[in-house]
């Protein structure tokens, strides 16, 4: 009876081992199953809940207008990205609660509103997702993502809202007056005051690189073009942001009013940090590369180096914070040479004499308690709180770069061991585990 029993313990722990340690191939999601439903009942206390790939596809292909969303594991779309080309989700409103996860190996290239969600309307909240080893790349409004966030109506205002979002994707934007950012690509309102945009965007991290190809683009590390009210807050860009013939910042590349100057709205750009080069060859800044009236900038810091490098009129400008220093500046700081690679004569660089306060380096880190509670400093770092919490993702300290010529490759995901070669190891143990202690039980009983 005492050997059998031993027996069967020997298998059961062989078995839980091979439960333990193998990962099956199921966790790489395999780009055809779709669930027939959604767990849960889609309200804000229960929410429908995404689990796998199979739910990320049925939920892609059947959002329903103001539901709530969550994620409940982390999900791989595909090992080889580009075997699995994502669809963006047309049209979204309601909430979607990355719960921490990340969504990986997202291949996307289309030719507008290409992101994670290609447009919202009405209300819609982003918050707590992390996108990583992706790729986005468009015409017109590319971002990690939000591609487009649609104008409201007369009656109803459309509200964006993402927090503690954190990209790691590449972002790259093909064509003339296109919109590309690592969080999102264009908030538009109309010329008609009316059809209001209120966005509101915090706490979120950009890693991806941002690329113009060509045209007059407006890129931005967390915002590509913002025409609307709102605050972008607590939200920091270590990626590095190139505009060919762009309007280019390393936080927003432009707020703008959309050609009336009766719909200029209120926005305010706080406590946001930029440690990415920013390479441009027209209008290019630290923070924000251009902005109208109703702008500002408070408790802002860049670190990244910024290079323009095109010499062909004074309207070219480059400035550490903001190009054109016409916003509202309040306690802004810019490390010591991080904008004085352009081409533009100094005359021209007038963002780095306004709206900000310069630093050395051994000076930066002191600034966290001149900045307020959203700051602090990780291994001598100054650098943004939100950094290190948004989606549950450590940030690496902030550098000071030299600019690159070339976006960082993206990674693709990790190869998980595969089952066979797993279940082939632990059934193994389980063999000589048996035949182990029947020899022992054997050489007792003699």
């Amino acid at each position: 009876m005492k050997k059998t029993l031993s027996i069967v313990l020997a298998l059961v722990m062989s078995l839980s081992l091979l439960g333990a340690f193998s990962v099956s191939a199921a966790d790489v999601y395999d780009g055809t199953s779709v669930s027939a439903s959604l767990a849960g009942a889609g309200t804000e206390a229960d929410p429908y809940l995404i689990a796998n790939g199979a739910d990320l596809a049925y939920f892609a292909a059947n959002a329903v207008a103001g539901a709530s969303y969550k994620l409940t594991a982390d999900i791989v779309w595909a090992k080889d990205p580009t075997a699995n080309n994502w669809t963006p989700i047309s049209v979204f409103s309601g909430t979607f609660d990355g719960n921490g996860y990340s969504i990986s190996g997202i291949y996307c290239v289309g030719e507008k509103k290409v992101g994670f969600f290609s447009t919202t309307e009405a209300t819609a909240v982003i918050k707590n997702l992390t996108i990583k080893d992706s790729y986005f790349e468009g015409d017109s409004s590319v971002a990690g993502f939000v591609g487009f966030v649609t104008p409201g109506t007369p009656d109803a205002p459309a509200y964006i809202t993402v927090e503690n979002c954190v990209n790691y994707a590449d972002i790259v934007i093909n064509k003339k007056d296109g919109n590309s950012g690592g969080i999102i690509g264009q908030i538009l309102t109309t010329a008609s005051k009316e059809n209001l945009i209120v966005a509101n965007v915090s706490k979120c991290v950009n890693y991806g690189s941002v690329t113009s190809k060509t045209g007059n683009a407006y890129i931005g590390g967390i915002i590509g073009r913002l025409s609307g009210a709102g605050t972008v807050s607590e939200c920091a860009n270590f990626g590095t942001i190139t505009g060919s013939s762009a309007i280019v910042g390393g936080v927003l590349g432009q707020v703008s009013y959309n050609g009336n100057a009766d719909a200029r709205y209120t926005v305010l750009i706080e406590n946001c940090l930029n440690a990415g080069a920013v390479n441009g060859t027209h209008v290019s800044g630290g923070i924000l590369a251009r902005a109208y009236e109703l702008v500002t900038i408070k408790n802002c810091v860049n670190l990244g180096q910024l290079t323009v490098t095109k010499d062909d009129s004074n309207a070219n400008r480059f400035g550490a914070i903001e190009s054109n220093t016409i916003s509202t500046f309040e306690n802004n700081y810019y490390l010591a040479g991080s904008a004085v690679n352009s081409a533009l004569p100094e005359t021209v660089g007038v963002g780095n004499r306004e709206g900000a306060t310069e630093k050395t380096a051994a000076d930066i880190a002191g600034l966290a308690s001149v900045l307020g509670e959203a700051w602090g400093v990780v291994d001598g770092q100054l650098t943004l709180k939100a950094v290190a919490e948004a989606g549950k993702v450590e940030a690496p300290a902030p550098e000071v770069t030299e600019p690159e010529t070339t976006a960082p490759e993206t990674t693709e995901p990790e190869a998980p061991p595969t089952t066979g070669d797993s279940a082939f190891v632990f059934v193994l143990i389980a063999i000589i585990s048996v035949l182990g202690i029947a020899i022992v039980s054997k050489r007792k009983e003699n």
